[in-house]
């Protein structure tokens, strides 16, 4: 991949148009100020940002602002940063405008450090350098050293070595190794610059060259080339020194430089507080006459500090825009920037057509309600063309002439040296919306609001028209027909409609439409995914692209009307769902205008496909691309048309990354809460490493539930990646994220060890085999472990022994409910069966006579039933109700016999009758009969019913009310629960039973 400074090289010598497009990206929102002193990148790759007001931490997605308007001693002992460092312990030194603070991110504390202990009064911090162990500090008053290969209290109490020997009371502004001899350091002051080397074990400084040409100048910042010269700045100068020949050269007149940078290709960046951000060529660094180039892309050109992080990106902290960094991909995107070029700003940049004309280099646009322009390359001059403020549908070279489709009709434009003119070629009624040529040169095909027009050109120039849609023989299925395309091979037009679907037109010799073909989301086998078509584009090895509202159809012909289908969408990895652009390149790469960006689609031999995506983060100009809106030139420079300006672009040039992007995790929650290093949680430290760094962690037995976020060490890229994870023992497959959701959670996990995989993909959002690994225990309940399933034994064998002790007591009990039932029953029976009698005679007014006939008998059966229960009941063996007891049944059964025939006869009348609480009762007979008096009440009017039914003298309503129950269905209802029988199927099988006993 080229570097990025190769292609900002590009974008220099192209500025005045066309650029590539290198993303500059703005960070100000979430900042604690927009005015940016220093910058760090540490050593996992994130940004550390002093502002005028705080201290910044960015990790590539979020912001954090630490301790802001804290005065307490842990906390910053002022909010203007300087300067910014990191030791090899991870600590980050912070330079204030009131002295020097440290902050321990394993531990999430600051310690305010005095420079001099002996002096109250703190100084401004402009610059840091770490060498080694030691901690080169420049203030407004000169330079000082400390080890720091030590604890951060001790720092704190031993003493700062103050270096007089250089310059006495100077501002030291900056200070750099050298990079032939890692322990000499360069100094720039108020007062000159001077090569120093430290002795460490003496405590001295040794002062090896100290130009006497700089002595009275104040030197802001310095930076070695290749060729050991340093590149310095003054108030409002940039300067060489040549080392080997000790001689200064003035090199150009900027203003209030405040830093610069000489990058890793050697070339040197220059920022002002006043002009903004300059850069210089290596090549031309002994060329003294040869400019240096200022960008204009910067959101402000008041610019304080440069850094150039590892991987290249450029960070610049502005005064009033926050920070400023630069894409490092090589994105060869190339930009057109037409609004300066608009002569009526309140025109849309809205671009709806682009064509470029190789043989004059020139490109010509047209704007949605904006008219038509063209670009010149050869001499970077944009022209009005004409059309005043109409929508520019479409732009195409029909047999030498260059054609405009727009309303009303479709448009010829005529050059004339640098002069350009616009004439009504042909006229329609509506608007054009597409222009194609076919096989016959004579023919021109116009999609347009009204249908699908063919345009003959005669012998005297006019034009001869026919018109297909709707209402045309043969008739189409639409009328906003809104793109176009000639299939040659089978002289076909195709056309998509708004609506309509596609339809396919297939043309005799003349090219007059002999059938149509008509293929929408509705008729049957013949299925596009929408009838919202918007581009249609052939490949290179014979499919037909379909661009619709609703994905890509890729239709291959199976006969001659038959076509078979495949669609992709988002579901497939597309960025949008409406296709509006297609282009295919040499390659056979299927490059995708959507409503959301642009995907680039590849088809491989075994039917497979792999979908790269790009947005604004990749440089494009706008997410949403135009309708079809879109040309490729013969040598292979793809254009597509915005929503906001256009851009161009050849295949050849995209080089797709597949290295994945070093990911670690940002942040570790435990049942929803965030887990810190070094930090209590819930009576114990989880972790005494920063989370970016932790490879395991144990939790107990009840912290079944962790979630966290991922993050990547190239935080100018962040979003643009992707994450993958996968739980081994528990996930099967990889899992996979966007930028835009880097969280994953796992909710009640079993008890175990597990191993959470993850990686990130390259920008290009592909994945390679490596991955990083973060070891997760989850400690075996208490319940589980070996001696609690041997208390568990334990306790089960006392168990089965007091079940043993019990078992005559229950056995007891048993009997007695027994014994207590059998004996309730009985006496229930006898009352029942009397007041049955009585019942009787009152409800059906019979003789005396039948009923004293119908007594004995009764008599007799009861006396038989008694003799059964208590032979049943009578046991030697078996425990006998007490007097109590028995006393209590009697009087029991007895209150519910006379009370069985009123509806309103309830539990609670019950208890007045036996003179007992509620809470007394209910305890008694559950104690006596085991049951609920409830239960017995019920059972009682149940059995009385069914005495009365087998007695056949009344009906079943009559039972019903007899015993007491007001609705006659929910007497069936509980009567069929009771016996399983309805009570007429009940009354009819005594009935059977009663003559099968008589025969």
């Amino acid at each position: 991949m080229k570097s990025l400074f190769t292609i900002l090289l590009l974008f220099l010598l192209n500025v005045s148009y066309a650029s590539n497009a290198f993303k500059i990206h703005a960070l100000t929102k979430y900042l604690s100020n927009s005015e940016v002193y220093s910058l760090l990148e540490d050593h996992n790759g994130y940004i550390w940002i002093g502002t005028l007001d705080g201290l910044n931490y960015y990790d590539g997605y979020d912001i954090k602002v630490f301790n802001i308007g804290d005065n307490n001693e842990n906390s910053l002992s002022n909010n203007t940063i300087y300067a910014l460092a990191e030791d090899q312990r991870g600590r980050i030194w912070i330079g204030t405008n009131d002295g020097l603070n440290i902050y321990e991110p394993l531990y999430d504390r600051f310690t305010q450090v005095s420079l001099n202990k002996y002096v109250s009064r703190k100084e401004r911090v402009n610059t840091f350098l770490i060498q080694g162990d030691y901690l080169f500090v420049g203030t407004q008053v000169g330079l000082y050293i400390i080890n720091i290969n030590q604890e951060t209290a001790q720092i704190k109490e031993d003493n700062f070595i103050k270096v007089n020997e250089i310059f006495s009371q100077s501002s030291i502004n900056n200070i750099v190794i050298d990079p032939k001899d890692k322990e000499v350091l360069w100094v720039a002051s108020s007062h000159g610059m001077a090569k120093i080397k430290y002795n460490h074990k003496k405590k001295r400084i040794s002062i090896l060259s100290k130009p006497q040409s700089l002595a009275k100048v104040k030197i802001t910042a310095l930076d070695f080339d290749e060729k050991d010269n340093i590149w310095f700045s003054t108030v409002n100068a940039l300067n060489k020194y040549s080392i080997t020949e000790d001689k200064v050269e003035k090199w150009k007149d900027i203003k209030a430089i405040s830093d610069l940078q000489i990058d890793n290709n050697g070339n040197l960046w220059v920022s002002s507080v006043t002009s903004g951000l300059f850069y210089l060529d290596s090549a031309k660094f002994e060329n003294k006459q040869a400019n240096i180039r200022k960008l204009m892309r910067t959101s402000t050109p008041l610019i304080r500090t440069l850094l150039l992080g590892r991987d290249g990106t450029l960070w610049i902290g502005t005064i009033g825009e926050g920070v400023n960094y630069l894409d490092v991909d090589n994105n060869p995107f190339k930009l057109y920037n037409i609004s300066k070029f608009i002569e009526n700003q309140k025109i849309t940049h809205f671009v709806r057509s682009v064509y470029k004309d190789e043989k004059t280099n020139c490109i010509y646009f047209g704007l949605h309600n904006g008219g038509l322009y063209v670009y010149n390359q050869n001499k970077r001059s944009t022209h009005k063309v004409g059309l005043g403020e109409l929508l520019v549908f479409d732009i195409k070279k029909i047999n030498g002439e260059l054609l405009v489709g727009s309303k009303q009709g479709v448009y010829k434009v005529k050059q004339s040296n640098s002069s350009y003119s616009v004439e009504k070629l042909i006229a329609i009624p509506s608007t054009c919306t597409n222009i194609i040529p076919s096989a016959d040169p004579s023919n021109i095909w116009v999609a347009s609001l009204d249908g699908v027009y063919k345009f003959h050109k005669n012998n005297d120039q006019s034009y001869t028209s026919k018109l297909y849609n709707r209402e045309s023989v043969p008739n189409l299925s639409g009328r906003n027909a809104r793109v176009l395309f000639y299939d040659e091979e089978y002289k076909e037009m195709w056309v998509g409609f708004e609506g309509g679907g596609l339809n396919i037109l297939s043309l005799d010799e003349e090219e007059n439409v002999r059938n149509v073909n008509i293929i929408n989301a509705k008729i049957g086998e013949k299925v596009i995914s929408n009838d919202f078509v918007r581009s249609i584009r052939k490949t290179l090895t014979g499919q037909y692209l379909v661009g619709t509202y609703n994905g890509l159809n890729i239709l291959k012909r199976t006969g001659d009307d038959l076509f078979e289908n495949t669609i992709i969408t988002k579901n497939d990895g597309l960025l949008s769902n409406m296709i509006q652009s297609i282009e295919q390149d040499k390659e056979g790469n299927i490059w995708l205008g959507t409503n959301n960006g642009m995907s680039r689609l590849t088809i491989n031999a075994d039917k497979s496909f792999s979908i790269i995506n790009y947005n604004r983060q990749n440089g494009l100009p706008s997410a949403e691309f135009s309708e079809h809106t879109s040309s490729k030139t013969e040598s292979g420079e793809i254009f597509f048309g915005t929503n906001h300006l256009f851009f161009s672009f050849n295949s050849e040039d995209i080089v797709v990354s597949g290295k994945g992007l070093k990911v670690s995790i940002d942040k570790f929650y435990i049942l929803g809460e965030r887990v810190y290093p070094n930090r209590d949680f819930h009576g114990e430290i989880k972790t005494k490493v920063l989370t970016n760094d932790l490879t395991s962690i144990v939790l107990s037995p009840n912290e079944t539930s962790f979630s966290l976020d991922f993050m990547v060490s190239e935080v100018g890229r962040a979003k643009r990646v992707a994450y993958a994870y996968k739980l081994e023992g528990y996930d099967e497959e990889w899992k996979f994220l966007t930028n835009s959701n880097r969280h994953i959670e796992y909710v009640h996990l079993p008890y175990g060890s597990y191993n959470l995989l993850y990686k990130a993909s390259s920008v290009d959002g592909i994945f390679d085999e490596e991955y990083q690994s973060l070891s997760i225990q989850i400690d075996r309940p208490y319940y589980l472990k070996w001696y609690a399933f041997l208390s568990y034994v334990v306790v089960l064998l006392g168990i089965l022994y007091i079940l043993y002790l019990s078992k005559f007591k229950h056995d007891a009990e048993e009997n007695i409910n027994i014994q207590a039932n059998h004996q309730l029953e009985t006496k229930l029976k006898e009352v029942i069966e009397k007041e049955s009698v009585v019942t009787a005679e009152e409800t059906t007014n019979q003789g005396a006579e039948e009923q004293e006939e119908a007594k004995p008998d009764t008599e007799e059966q009861k006396e038989s039933e008694q003799v059964v229960e208590v032979t049943e009941v009578i046991n030697e063996d078996k425990p006998r109700l007490s007097i109590q007891d028995e006393k209590f049944l009697n009087k029991l059964s007895e209150a519910i016999a006379e009370g069985l025939s009123d509806s309103e006869f309830t539990i609670e009348t019950l208890e007045r009758e036996m003179g007992m609480s509620h809470s007394n009762f209910y305890r008694k007979v559950k104690k006596v009969t085991g049951r609920s008096a409830k239960d017995i009440l019920q059972e009682a009017r149940l059995k009385k019913a069914a005495f009365l039914i087998t007695q056949e003298e009344y009906r079943v309503s009559d039972v019903a009310y007899i015993v007491g129950f007001n609705n006659p269905k929910y007497f069936s209802k509980c009567f069929k629960e009771y016996f399983g029988k309805t009570p007429s199927q009940y009354e009819q099988s005594e009935k059977q039973r009663k003559e099968e006993v008589k025969n």
